[in-house]
Parts: structure tokens; sequence; C-alpha cells
């Protein structure tokens, strides 16, 4: 009898123990809140919608943002400056306070100072600008132009 040929090195079985993996739990985000103090002083939520729309003008660099949806458009819609973190009431004129949960991180910056050729260069086109504007100010002042007042190929 012909000896049967050995299993191929993909089918062979090992005597070792299975290998277990343990996976964790993805990192959570925290959930962003936001909250305002309402005309009796009490803390309230904003809604879902809200929220988004607050977070959505803050991370789009807006300094300020109205809410007139739903229950805010009842109460006359609200504004709120996202720099100062003050909430009006459009309706009443009523000042009061908003707050982000968790607060906001102010990243500080250095910007580069620039090359002492190109501060020449950006204060020389800044002074052209301004020469150029108060010539055109000087013409246009307290009188009406004529087309030989315009010079030629400017811009006023």
């Amino acid at each position: 009898s012909i000896p049967s040929p050995p299993p191929p090195p993909s089918l062979t079985t090992t005597s070792a123990p299975p290998t277990t993996t343990t996976t964790s739990a993805p990192p959570t985000v925290p959930t962003i809140t936001w909250t305002y103090k309402d005309e009796n002083g009490t803390w309230q939520t904003f809604d879902r919608v809200g929220v988004r729309i607050i977070e959505g003008n803050l991370t789009g660099g807006r300094h300020d943002v109205i809410l007139n949806h739903g229950e805010y458009g009842k109460i006359g819609g609200i504004q709120i400056d996202l720099r100062t973190l003050v909430l009006t009431f459009r309706k009443t004129g009523t000042v009061s306070e908003a707050q982000r949960n968790p607060p906001l991180q102010v990243i500080k910056t250095t910007s580069q100072t620039q090359n002492k050729r190109d501060r020449k260069e950006s204060e020389s086109f800044n002074d052209a600008g301004k020469n150029k504007k108060k010539a055109c100010a000087s013409l246009t002042k307290w009188k009406v132009l004529k087309p030989t007042d315009v010079p030629q190929g400017d811009t006023c």
C-alpha cells in the first residue's frame, strides 16, 4: 500500500491552545452640552439641534449665533455671543450667561515675525494705498466729480 501524502502546511493542526485577543472599548468622546440661565435664573440645557448649531458656528469661527427654532422661537429667539458667552433673549433684551460643558480649551499660539524686507514691502504698499485713498477722498469731498477730475488709470 502507498502511504498517503502529508496534508498541506496550511491545514496542519497543532496542539497549542488557541490565542485569544482582547479588544478594549474605543475611547469615549465626551458629550458636549450647552446650558444657559433662563429669565428666572434657572440653568437650562440646550436641545440637541441647538447644540449642533452652536458648535457649528463656534468651529466655523463665527462670533455669535441666533437660535429661533422650536422652543427658542416661542420665546422670541436667543442670541449667544460666542466670545463672551453672553446670551440675550431677543424679545425682552434680557442678558444672561451661557456655558459649554466641557469648557473650551484656549490654545495659545505664537505668530512668526516678518523678516525686515517683507515688513518694508508691506509698509510701503500700505502707505501707497493710504495716499491713494487720501487723493481720491480729496477729489470727491464736497463736490460732484467730472470725468476729467478722476486721474486716468486710478480707481476711487
